[in-house]
């Protein structure tokens, strides 16, 4: 009887929570309520993750899979409304019952508290799997800096996941934000241990961050400074040895070279007996192996041929207990025991552990490619020839796909696609295509896009225009009813997908024209990172051609003004420290720097479509992007070589140099009765400029595709990472510009 009672009172169970329909929460508490509603939905995340589930398109129980595993921030609204009723009618509630609730005090002083928050973000980027870049650019977009004041090590972990996606740029924005927690100066000595260890964490990274994007000399002042402060950890020495050695790479003079050289050799030598004493075998045998390679360099065969031989005794000891308890032996200490018997001379096993090493590491081009670059170190030294050993490291091509050689997007190919597909197959294997480039106008693009997919190949897709909008062709043309899904798969499952243009009303040939050129240089600075050949592939009436060329391509300058695209280099300076001068300096500067600058301007002006000068800033429209590349450069050469304080101005007087270049429109000012440009590029040049470092210039990733494709090799563009751009404009991929 007493069961049914139960049964029946469980039936007519009636919900009756604390009535707050005369409760009105004012506009503070509805903020606050926003943000309850927003942690709500992260403990829920966290505890579903915690019990095994992920995200999947649609709710399924068994496979625990769920659609709002997702930031709160891309919730459908039907679902955020779920999370903020409960967080408005809790705050309600806690009004109803008669609690007050009151703003924080001043935040400086607060005692942090446990925060659910902070532990999820602890967790999350805690854990081994990867994180996606835009996950890791909202956490950083939304943190708040007196909170991560409290627990700084976020920093540390941001950074390290940010390095990990190949973003060093975006990691030294995070560091440089954390660094600014710590006194200064500091008292390094004196410092607590747990302190004095993130400190020195967050500079290593931020030397990393640097040295990844070419300020090598600077991460080299970073790191040496850290290590006269007393941090002679493996870290710290290995990094040094790093930057010295690429500065050595770098020198031009052979005395210069060696000296590097040998200061890099003396960091990994100090770094490798560091190891050996605290039993680091890792440490010991990365250390070591690069102390014996710069060592033989330096013409210290002896003291060389013995640390190797150490370090293979090192590594082959290691390797025979991993087997012996089942542990599969690492790539890279195949590597170092084959970079160990080639500094032998021993040729023979060198191959067999280079090859087991490039074979554990398949699918990794970058690594092999890395592999690759210290075996050339070697082969030059031993063989007079740098590349006697590259067939060991087959570095998967670059594949660019032409399609039938046409630039529009107007029809599709009648061939059968099945022997389109076997030759593509065939060219493919051929040329160990392991990243491809392809626009998708006809059916053959569609075909060579999914034979790389088969072949588990980077795939890289360059439209002319927005998908929307290409979708939208492709299906009026083609006769294939599942075009369109194949068209999305494609997208969905590409590495990058770059829509040049969102729009098509005006200009399409000139969008065209910007978009063959683009994935032409898009494809040789990937090659040029990879250290690999690029590969063109077009189809002709008898058959697919590979081909060893890029396609011929020629940007013409526009003649007369009309209301239509038109592709230019923008290009943005301002000179730093103007805004300090007093009223006789600026005068001065008005006189003696200006001056200097029309005498540059003067050299390009049959280049130069617009110039604007406006106090420290000057803006350049050029119809040629070789001479805006090489007018920036003379630029910086002026500013940084002159001693300007001889002129009664500032003595630190540098400029910062941003260059954008693609489709814009040209159009005639009313204003001031005189041609005048507008568009995309344009904003965006304008906005790379402020976030650019003094001395330095920065260019736009369709600015190094463009003049990569026209003009390869006689000017070197190294990926700086992605850049929050002036006034929130984009998150944008940036280039460091340097002279060949």
């Amino acid at each position: 009887m007493k069961d049914q009672k139960q049964e029946t009172e469980k039936k007519a169970y009636m919900p009756n929570p604390v009535d707050t329909s005369a409760i009105r929460l004012d506009d503070s508490l509805m903020e606050l309520a926003e943000k309850l509603a927003e942690n709500v939905h992260e403990v829920w995340a966290r505890q579903r993750m915690n019990e095994g589930w992920t995200y999947g398109p649609h709710r399924d129980d068994h496979r625990k899979k769920h659609p709002c595993l997702i930031p709160y921030e891309d919730l459908p609204e039907s679902e955020k409304e779920y999370d903020r009723n409960t967080a408005i009618e809790t705050l309600k509630g806690i009004l109803g019952m008669g609690y007050t609730i009151h703003p924080p005090a001043d935040n400086r002083t607060a005692v942090p508290v446990p925060d659910p928050f902070v532990d999820y973000l602890f967790e999350r980027l805690s854990q081994p799997a990867p994180r996606s870049l835009s996950e890791l650019q909202r956490i950083w977009e939304k943190h708040d800096p007196e909170q991560w004041r409290h627990f700084p090590d976020l920093y540390r972990m941001l950074a390290e996941r940010i390095i990990r996606t190949g973003e060093p740029l975006f990691a030294y924005d995070v560091l440089s934000c954390g660094l600014k927690h710590f006194p200064s100066p500091v008292d390094f000595k004196g410092m607590e241990e747990k302190n004095r260890d993130l400190y020195v964490r967050l500079h290593q990274l931020l030397g990393l961050s640097l040295a990844q994007s070419g300020a090598t000399l600077q991460a080299h002042r970073i790191l040496k400074a850290l290590y006269e402060k007393g941090a002679t950890d493996g870290e710290t020495l290995g990094l040094l040895g790093r930057t010295c050695k690429d500065m050595g790479l770098a020198a031009e003079g052979e005395a210069e070279r060696t000296e590097h050289f040998k200061a890099a050799a003396g960091y990994y030598q100090e770094a490798y007996e560091g190891a050996i004493r605290s039993g680091d075998e890792s440490g010991a045998g990365y250390s070591g192996i690069n102390a014996a390679t710069l060592g033989l360099l330096c013409g210290a065969k002896k003291d060389a041929e013995a640390l190797a031989q150490e370090v293979l005794r090192i590594c082959m000891e290691k390797a025979e207990a991993d087997e012996r308890i089942g542990q599969d032996i690492d790539y890279w200490r195949c590597a170092t025991i084959g970079e160990a018997h080639l500094i032998g001379n021993r040729i023979f096993a060198a191959r067999s552990w280079y090859e087991r090493a490039v074979s554990l590491a398949a699918g990794m081009s970058r690594e092999i490619s890395s592999m690759r670059r210290q075996a050339r170190l070697l082969a030059g030294h031993l063989k007079g020839d740098p590349n006697a050993f590259d067939e060991w490291f087959p570095v998967p091509s670059v594949a660019v796909f032409l399609g039938c050689g046409g630039s529009s997007l107007t029809s599709f190919s009648g061939r059968a696609e099945e022997e389109i597909r076997s030759v593509i197959q065939s060219r493919l294997q051929d040329m160990n295509a392991g990243i491809g480039y392809a626009s998708v106008s006809e059916i053959e693009d569609i075909l060579f896009l999914e034979e790389m997919f088969r072949r588990d190949a980077e795939v890289n897709i360059v439209l002319p225009f927005s998908v929307t909008e290409v979708r939208r062709m492709i299906s009026e043309k083609a006769d294939e009813p599942s075009i369109e899904a194949r068209f999305d798969r494609l997208v969905q499952k590409a590495i990058r997908v770059f829509e040049l243009s969102m729009e098509c009303e005006v200009g399409n040939e000139t969008n065209i024209e910007f978009a063959s050129i683009f994935m032409d240089g898009m494809a040789k600075l990937r090659a040029k990172w990879l250290d690999t050949e690029i590969r063109f592939l077009s189809v002709q009436e008898e058959g697919i051609r590979g081909r060893a060329d890029s396609p011929a391509a020629s940007l013409q300058a526009a003649s007369e003004i009309r209301p239509s695209r038109e592709i230019y280099t923008m290009l943005f300076a301002d000179i730093k420290n103007y805004s300090r001068m007093n009223e006789n300096q600026l005068l001065l500067y008005s006189r003696h720097v200006l001056h200097e600058v029309a005498r540059i301007i003067r050299h390009y002006e049959d280049h130069i479509a617009l110039k604007r000068t406006a106090g420290d800033g000057f803006f350049l429209v050029f119809n040629n992007f070789i001479a805006a590349l090489q007018c920036a450069l003379d630029f910086r050469e002026i500013i940084a070589g002159k001693k300007w304080e001889d002129y009664g101005l500032p003595e630190e007087l540098s400029v910062r140099i941003s260059l954008d270049a693609g489709p814009v429109f040209t159009f005639t000012d009313p204003i001031v009765d005189g041609i005048d440009f507008c568009g995309k590029y344009v904003i965006r040049a304008a906005r790379i400029e402020p976030i650019t470092p003094p001395g330095e210039i920065y260019a736009s990733e369709s600015f190094a595709a463009l003049v990569t494709s026209q003009n390869d090799g006689a000017f070197q563009f190294q990926y700086a990472g992605q850049i929050r751009l002036a006034k929130n404009y984009e998150v944008a991929r940036i280039y460091h510009v340097k002279p060949s």
